[in-house]
């Protein structure tokens, strides 16, 4: 994905996700997860396809406009706010699901950036070029419902409405974006531990203010609709359940779950 904004009187394209719509189906486009950051500078410029109405292969396509069209009226706005993961758990308690209800959480991570692209992680600037992109650049109704980074967990879609995140499971689960390339970044030290304990601390909440059971839990890549490899080789979903399973325990006070299988 592009997102566009100016920093020192320069424009910037940041590409930190990976979809487009088409047919009222979002779909993993060819550039894989993790397209690229570029700068631009006065003159002619790359871009990833999809954006400003280009379709899959650079030219343009008459059905992802007419999507894009479709879809304009129906934004479904952000919360726009970071939390540590107390005040998110705080947060998630004063939530009501009652016209949504998620059946699981899908994890993913941004890929482009990546920590080291982010040195101070996300900051609001960075979601409300986001919101931009979502909203006026893709015409989709929402985005993903979470970026964590090493620092914090933004909310972006409300979390009581469903989102735009993988194509299968768009209207029955929570989408999380994690700030980070796992093909290449550690995920069990330095930055990566920090964005894992936050996912791990969101996770727990949300399975517990939900009632959702944490070994549902998916990655992006079993999503059969994806071609990609979100959430990174780093990732491995059975140890972020057994992470979650462990907080879950520890913050009910030896509470039995039943931890995944091997």
């Amino acid at each position: 994905m592009v997102v566009l904004f100016v920093e020192e009187s320069r424009s910037t394209i940041m590409s930190p996700l990976h979809s487009v719509q088409r047919d009222g189906i979002e779909m993993d486009t060819a550039a894989g997860h993790a397209a690229s950051i570029a700068r631009i500078e006065p003159g002619p410029f790359w871009c990833p396809f999809g954006a400003f109405g280009l379709g899959p292969f650079g030219h343009k396509d008459p059905v992802f406009n007419k999507e894009v069209k479709r879809d304009m009226a129906a934004w479904k706005g952000i919360v726009g706010k970071s939390y540590t993961s107390d005040e998110f758990d705080a947060y998630c308690h004063t939530l009501h699901w009652s016209a949504w209800r998620p059946s699981f959480i899908v994890l993913h991570n941004t890929g482009a950036p990546s920590l080291a692209q982010r040195p101070d992680g996300l900051t609001g600037k960075h979601i409300q070029n986001l919101e931009a992109f979502y909203r006026d650049t893709q015409k989709w109704s929402a985005g993903p419902h979470l970026f964590i980074d090493d620092r914090q967990i933004w909310v972006f879609t409300p979390l009581t409405v469903s989102g735009v995140h993988s194509p299968s499971w768009n209207s029955v689960s929570i989408g999380i974006e994690m700030l980070g390339d796992y093909d290449t970044e550690a995920f069990d030290s330095g930055r990566g531990l920090a964005v894992r304990k936050h996912t791990v601390s969101a996770i727990a909440t949300l399975s517990a203010v939900l009632g959702l059971d944490a070994g549902t839990m998916k990655i992006h890549r079993e999503d059969p609709k994806t071609t990609h490899a979100c959430p990174g080789k780093h990732v491995r979903k059975l140890e972020v359940i057994q992470d979650v399973q462990d907080l879950i325990e520890a913050r009910h006070h030896g509470a039995h779950l039943t931890h995944p299988d091997p």
